[in-house]
């Protein structure tokens, strides 16, 4: 770098004559070949096909290409169908007429020099696709596996490794127009330049005509001096490397003054035509020289660019990312730019870290833009660590809208003013595969690159994405239209938004389907998201695959959105509302696409809100009646709590409902008529009772409903109760419940002379009413005007008479609490001892025939295999022991007894506990008759 121009000019004229030298002598032994290999002229162009894998003779590719080279016009070459495997060759292949040769697949045919010669040496036009060319050896010349002279050259999905050559170790071509694209070129070696592919000379008349290097891979390659990966050297086309990575090339020095692009070296660009890298990454590679990456000769009258490109890692002694050593002016353009590009992380022994502007002696005058680029965490021993401006450079240096970390050294012109960062860490991710063709470093967070920057006309970044994205709660920096600085566009993901309707009717009781929710995504991948579906009351269910929690208050499911609103507008989604309830609910929709972008934000939409309108619909009312009721003619009996034969109104929403009661002939009595209102009947008695009122009022009158039936009557007869609401609270009208109980009437047996109640049970039914005890329900008509005594033990709680229809009834002061599972309450008629009855809270026994059920709550001194005695009271005197019983594990037993012939039996249950008796009684009487 620190020799004139001029004698650098020399050097290269030199280089010019010999390479001409060269192309003339290839040219000429190449005729020489054809001719002598020459087959009988075609008349058109022709496919020649290769059928084995021999180096020569019939079927080998070296025949077919001989034969394509006598017949006149472009001809191809191709292989047949399942033939794979590898070709080697003794001597290089010429060809002599346009030919393109396509192989059956990438690494299907190998072509293999052995390191002992070129592969193909061409003078026309040759199209190469779908092959490996490795092991080729130029001896000394140019092109170690192709050598192209006079004519273009396409590549496409080659694979070009282990070559060596004097100049283009992998490729060399000089002449018209160079197209590679999808190729790799790895392990060559040049020594002299371009240790992968060189181009010299490249022309055409054809304006259209273009030197491209695309989606190709230029790695470990070496060269003595200039471009250690890529020389494209003395171009009169518009030359454009895009979406390529040149990665981990070396120059390795020669002692000349030649030694410039570890990477890739673009030198004597003519006629005003361009020169660009547009997005591609070129890190890791090495020279001694001027530009680690990219070195940039001199270019005259053309505009050359870096953009969107990744330049990291790589080192040289001037300019370790990019060296621009000599750019001529331009009337009214930019000789030399850099715009939305990453170049970071580069090294020079000496000044330039990431890029060099100029020579270090001698004129380069062209104006040189950094826009949009970060310059940061280059390093430089001689200074200058971001950007220099060497001493023999002119021209101006403009840095707008951009990052530089460090701008010691630097000599350069904001514009806009106020637009460039400096002394920041731009917070950058490492080199890695971000998507897209090549690597790229994506700003963290917190970064100050984004939305920094400006978009210069670009539409895409260098992955491909869209520029510019607007991140949002990132306020723009000034200048900046949103874009991110660098080479990389940090992309957002579109948030989701849920449609559907603010809210929805729902009759209680009812459920509705929830029409007209969707989920709108637009950068929707088709990927699975995560809906929610919740409500604060009521339950909610969605008819889809692999929905969770239906029927709760939550339901989750994972689907696609397609699948999703799919499901939606078929009606998929309902809504329960709480039972007999009339509160409103609200419904939360919720939708996670899944995606968290590269600003670390989630793809989560805004909830979605519903409100539920639950209108009020009637609810039916509901009637709890016992089963089949027995008494005696003439005799009594309580519907009641106590009993357990309680007949029960409920109405969630009625104020006030109508019951009617109606018997085939027996009479009904209500204890209490407090709160009601009459509408047929009287509460002391009746065989139909129509009645109004609240139910806790209807239900207080219906426990302790007296039955009497008619006496001298044995004919069945029954209850009808009828319940409706009146109309309720909600739309629907009135609604209605109705049952019936059966009640079976023995005959009265009385026999003569006794003077015990020996035919008639007497039902005498505690009802305990807060600190109140009550006997209601009590029919003893062959005592009429008879005294009553209700004993407690030996003791007279209450007197009264026994009235002419044969009924009393007595209010006494209830025991105390502790006491009211214990005390026997019995009632005494003119001097005859009865059946006692008591509260019974711990044992109940149910009849089936003769068989006897019971169940007694287990406690620490009653468990499983206590034993006790089932004895029995008949209503014609005497006690006497029943049966032995045993409690099994949860406190049950049973017992078969016998059925009294008259009369009736009290049973109850004796277990000697502690050494004391303790009688528990069941509000079980067994009548007389058949069995039930």
């Amino acid at each position: 770098m620190s020799q004139s121009r001029a004698f650098l000019r020399a050097q290269q004229r030199r280089r010019d004559a010999e390479q001409r030298r060269e192309v003339r002598l290839r040219r000429a032994a190449l005729g020489a070949l054809v001719v002598a290999g020459a087959a009988a002229p075609s008349a058109s162009a022709a496919t020649f096909p290769v059928s084995n894998l021999a180096d020569a003779g019939a079927g080998s590719l070296r025949q077919a290409i001989l034969d394509a080279n006598a017949a006149p016009g472009a001809d191809e070459v191709t292989f047949a169908a399942g033939l794979t495997g590898q070709i080697s060759l003794a001597s290089q292949i010429p060809v002599a007429d346009a030919l393109t040769i396509t192989g059956p697949s990438a690494g299907g045919i190998v072509l293999d020099g052995g390191g002992t010669t070129r592969l193909l040496d061409a003078t026309a036009a040759l199209t190469v696709s779908d092959l490996t060319l490795r092991n080729g050896d130029a001896g000394g010349g140019s092109g170690g596996a192709i050598a192209v002279s006079g004519g273009a050259l396409r590549l496409t999905d080659v694979t070009v490794t282990g070559s060596t050559a004097s100049r283009g170790g992998g490729v060399y071509v000089s002449g018209n127009s160079v197209e590679i694209s999808g190729t790799t070129m790895t392990g060559n070696t040049a020594t002299y330049s371009g240790g992968a592919l060189t181009t010299d000379g490249n022309s055409s008349a054809v304006a259209s005509d273009r030197l491209t290097i695309s989606d190709s891979v230029f790695s470990g390659n070496t060269s003595a001096t200039n471009g250690g990966g890529v020389a494209l050297y003395d171009n009169y086309v518009d030359t454009l490397v895009q979406r390529t990575t040149i990665d981990g090339n070396t120059v390795t020095g020669s002692g000349s003054s030649f030694e410039d692009g570890g990477g890739i070296w673009i030198e004597d660009t003519y006629n005003g035509r361009s020169t660009t890298v547009r997005d591609s990454t070129i890190t890791g590679n090495t020279t001694p020289d001027a530009g680690g990456g990219i070195a940039f000769g001199e270019n005259f009258y053309g505009p050359t660019e870096v953009v969107g490109s990744t330049i990291t890692g790589n080192t040289a002694a001037v300019g370790g990312g990019v060296s621009m050593a000599d750019d001529e002016p331009l009337a009214g353009l930019t000789a030399f730019a850099v715009r939305s590009s990453t170049i970071t992380g580069n090294t020079a022994t000496q000044t330039g870290g990431g890029l060099s502007i100029g020579y270090a002696s001698g004129g380069s005058d062209g104006d040189t833009a950094v826009v949009g680029t970060v310059l940061a965490g280059n390093t430089a021993s001689g200074g200058a660590p971001d950007l220099v401006r060497q001493p023999g450079h002119t021209g101006t240096i403009t840095v707008g809208n951009s990052l530089l970390q460090d701008p010691t050294g630097a000599t350069f012109t904001e514009a806009p003013a106020g637009t460039v960062i400096t002394g920041v860490d731009p917070r950058l991710g490492a080199l890695a595969d971000n998507g897209g063709p090549t690597r790229t470093r994506l700003p963290l967070a917190g970064s100050p690159l984004r939305d920094a920057g400006v978009a210069s006309g670009l539409t895409a970044d260098q992955r491909g994405r869209a520029r510019t994205v607007d991140i949002p709660g990132v306020t723009d920096a000034t200048g900046s239209d949103g874009t991110d600085i660098g080479a990389a566009e940090l992309q957002v993901n579109a948030i989701p938004t849920i449609a559907g309707p603010a809210s929805a009717a729902v009759d209680e009781d009812t459920p509705v389907t929830i029409a007209g929710l969707s989920v709108t995504d637009p950068d929707d991948t088709g990927a699975a998201g995560t809906a929610t579906f919740a409500v604060d009351r009521g339950t909610v269910s969605l008819a889809l695959a692999g929905a969770t929690g239906n029927g709760t208050g939550t339901v989750t499911v994972s689907a696609t959105r397609a699948a999703l609103n799919a499901a939606l507008a078929s009606g998929a989604l309902t809504y329960a509302p709480a039972p007999d309830s009339t509160a409103g609910a609200t419904l939360t929709v919720t939708y996670d696409d899944g995606v968290t972008d590269e600003t670390g934000t989630r793809g989560t939409a805004v909830p979605r809100t519903v409100t539920l309108d639950v209108r009020a619909i009637n609810d039916a009312p509901t009637l709890a009646v016992p089963g089949a009721q027995r008494t005696v003619a003439g005799g009594s009996f309580a519907f009641g709590t106590l009993g357990g034969n309680a007949i029960r109104v409920a109405d969630v929403d009625a104020t006030a409902v109508s019951v009617t009661l109606v018997t085939g002939g027996g009479t009904l009595r209500l204890p209490t008529a407090d709160g009601l209102a009459f509408q047929e009947g009287a509460p002391s008695g009746a065989t139909r009772l129509r009645f109004t009122g609240a139910v806790a009022a209807v239900n207080a009158a219906l426990d302790g409903l007296a039955y009497t039936a008619p006496a001298g009557r044995s004919a069945p007869d029954r209850v009808d109760v009828t319940v409706d609401d009146q109309g309720g609270t909600g739309a629907g009208g009135v609604l209605s419940a109705a049952a019936a109980v059966p009640v079976t009437i023995a005959p009265t047996v009385t026999p003569a002379g006794s003077p015990v109640l020996c035919g008639e049970p007497v039902v005498l039914r505690p009802v305990l009413t807060g600190t109140r005890v009550q006997f209601t329900g009590v029919t003893l008509p062959a005592y009429a005007g008879r005294q009553v005594e209700v004993r407690s033990g030996s003791t007279v709680v209450a007197r009264t008479t026994v009235a002419a229809d044969g009924t009393f009834s007595r209010t006494i002061k209830a025991p105390p609490k502790r006491r009211q599972a214990s005390v026997t309450y019995k009632a005494v008629v003119a001097n005859t001892g009865s059946p006692t009855y008591r509260l019974v809270r711990r044992v109940t026994m149910t009849q089936e025939g003769t068989r006897l059920t019971g169940r007694l709550r287990l406690s620490r001194q009653i468990r499983r295999g206590t034993t006790g005695i089932l004895y029995v009271d008949t209503s014609c005197g005497g006690r006497k022991r029943a049966a032995k019983i045993t409690l099994a594990r949860d406190g049950r037993f049973t017992a078969t007894v016998s059925r009294p012939s008259q009369g009736f039996a009290v049973y109850r249950v004796r277990i000697r506990v502690s050494r004391t008796l303790v009688t528990w009684t069941a509000p079980l009487i067994v009548l007389p008759g058949p069995a039930r």
